[in-house]
């Protein structure tokens, strides 16, 4: 047996007090509970911080300033106006920055026109209570005409800045709830109740999700049918089990193989969460399982051809942060006197040449490890990092209240895709909100490549942006087809 699920699963009704109409239903699952008929009453879902900063800022501007609004259908936008003192309306306005409510608390927006203390339009003119007749144009106004207005204002289509679009909302009192407002401490806690809620299950969401991607696979040619037959066994189960025939029972007390194992992936000594490795005792074959990938099950000849798999890998920055995303945050910077994940595979990138002189040449094949194999309950000891990093990693990454939520959410954005990437092929319906996942990450990336301080932070940024977009945009809404069939067994 795999899994500790069985030790701690619940006497009694396995699927609780809800009533279902479909009578004919709940007699077959009570003759025979298939493990779909248990992820089809024990769906899963996490919200966004997209979504929880939405919804905050609608209760915020109803309960406080009377406002009935939708945050996403809503802009903060900073207009570099001709001096209305000096043109007559309309007046003409470059946009100098817009973005919807929902992303002004993300981002913590605090900026104050171009945000120079040292030029005029780093100072904002005061609130008009009726709004500015402002006319919108691509030709850039000469600086030394213009006064930089803020306001906040409902979308429309085209988009006008003036009194039909413009709400009495101030920008200085909403960017004033933006710094108030503990965003994070709502989302952690959000997210330890969603933990707690699946203590008890995302281990065997994990292991459906390798068994899914192994049939999924197979059926598109991408995964050859011995490799598949080997992640069944490596799980306990036949070569020809099909999803829709498989028995909860049998999945949660299927027998560990002693043969085909499954063990950490090792980058210089740090494990990475979810990356799993499946090796057979008998076969220099080795499978290395990256969730969330577009096929997510990678097939090598030997150990080597992985090693030098992943050093070719690296050569490509976007890749590399890619991959370098699946290891602990906290394993991430260097220290005085030990070198985090990200040098290691920087040098990896360079390899045979040296990286630099402090640290020197890092050969993949040296420090690419395996860990030991995990029994008896391998997706038990996954869960366990998974989790752990989902909880810890923006804290690792947040220097100042500036960057406050420009870090967080950028790191709670890839945790949530993380989280979910794994099990989203057992569940299609969560297809929707992974993409959703990605574009919210896709602007947060964009933000980080434009405004980090360093090319690291910049490739960081780009980093983000492939682990969101290649990963569940590209991937699952094809495979999404797929899953609503029955494996054909073979």
């Amino acid at each position: 047996m795999d899994d500790e699920f069985v030790a701690n699963q619940n006497a009694g009704n396995p699927f609780g007090d809800d009533q279902d109409s479909d009578a004919a239903f709940w007699e077959r699952v009570a003759e025979d509970f298939s493990v779909s008929d248990y992820f089809r009453l024990n769906p899963i879902n996490l919200q966004s911080p997209a979504a929880l900063a939405a919804r905050d800022v609608a209760q915020e501007c109803q309960s406080k300033w009377g406002i009935e609004i939708d945050p996403d259908d809503t802009l903060i936008t900073t207009l570099y106006i001709e001096d209305p003192k000096l043109y007559p309306a309309p007046h003409r306005a470059n946009v100098a920055h817009s973005m919807t409510l929902t992303e002004a608390l993300l981002r913590n927006w605090q900026q104050k026109g171009n945000g120079d203390w040292f030029d005029h339009l780093g100072h904002l003119q005061p609130h008009h209570e009726g709004g500015l007749d402002c006319q919108v144009v691509d030709e850039k106004l000469p600086p030394y005409d213009c006064v930089a207005y803020e306001a906040v204002y409902r979308k429309s289509d085209p988009q006008h800045y003036d009194s039909t679009t413009q709400l009495r909302l101030t920008a200085e009192a909403f960017k004033q709830y933006i710094w108030d407002h503990n965003l994070q401490a709502g989302y952690l806690a959000y997210l330890k109740q969603f933990w707690q809620a699946h203590a008890d299950d995302y281990n065997l969401m994990l292991k459906a999700g390798l068994f899914r991607a192994a049939w999924l696979q197979a059926e598109e040619n991408t995964l050859k049918a011995e490799h598949k037959d080997m992640v069944l066994e490596a799980l306990g189960l036949p070569a020809d089990q099909g999803w829709k025939q498989l028995s909860f029972d049998a999945f949660v007390a299927a027998p560990i193989s002693t043969r085909v194992t499954i063990s950490e992936l090792q980058v210089h000594g740090y494990s990475a969460v979810d990356i799993m490795v499946i090796r057979s005792a008998d076969s220099p074959t080795v499978l290395l399982y990256i969730p969330g990938n577009s096929s997510p099950i990678h097939t090598f000849a030997n150990a080597d051809a992985l090693k030098d798999w992943v050093a070719l890998m690296c050569k490509d920055p976007g890749k590399r942060r890619s991959f370098e995303a699946h290891f602990s945050a906290t394993d991430d910077v260097d220290g005085f006197f030990y070198s985090g994940v990200a040098t290691a595979l920087k040098g990896f990138a360079v390899y045979p040449k040296l990286l630099d002189a402090a640290t020197g040449a890092w050969n993949p094949r040296k420090l690419v490890q395996f860990g030991e194999p995990l029994q008896p309950w391998p997706f038990s000891h996954f869960k366990d990092p998974i989790k752990a990093k989902s909880e810890t990693d923006a804290l690792q990454k947040i220097r100042n209240h500036d960057d406050y939520w420009k870090e967080e959410v950028s790191s709670g954005l890839s945790e949530c895709v993380s989280v979910l990437g794994g099990v989203a092929i057992v569940f299609p319906e969560l297809i929707p909100v992974i993409a959703g996942l990605s574009l919210a990450l896709v602007g947060l990336g964009v933000d980080a490549a434009v405004n980090g301080r360093t090319l690291d932070e910049r490739q960081a940024g780009l980093g983000r942006i492939a682990f969101g977009v290649l990963n569940a945009c590209r991937s699952l809404p094809r495979r999404a087809l797929r899953s609503r069939r029955a494996p054909k067994p073979g």
